[in-house]
């Protein structure tokens, strides 16, 4: 499954809300490992931090997300989200979608 967020987003727990019922819509219910695009986004609140790092509401909807950052600030907001909220499933930051979609293929073995 792959999620491309909107180049210039600042995403909030109302996004965060609707990313992940976009998921289980998509995954039709089953657990699956996620590619989220967050190479452009331009930030991530609290709320929204917070609300995809729980278990209830992410955590048992995926096997495990690699977060694709590219700009400097990507990868400021994708280490910043990594590192304050402690997640309930595997979650990688990458530069490279094919290691990103390798390390995500393992979870399927």
């Amino acid at each position: 499954m792959r999620f491309r967020c909107f180049p210039g987003a600042a995403l909030t727990e109302d996004d965060a809300r609707a990313n992940v019922e976009a998921c289980i819509a998509a995954s039709e219910g089953r657990l699956r490992p996620c590619l989220v695009d967050m190479s452009q986004v331009l930030g991530i609140d609290r709320s929204a931090r917070r609300y995809h790092s729980s278990y209830e509401h992410s955590g048992r909807h995926y096997l495990a997300i690699a977060l694709l950052v590219g700009s400097p600030l990507s990868r400021v907001i994708g280490n910043f989200f990594v590192g304050l909220n402690r997640s309930t499933f595997p979650l990688r930051l990458f530069t490279s979608e094919e290691e990103a979609i390798a390390w995500l293929r393992t979870f399927l073995e």
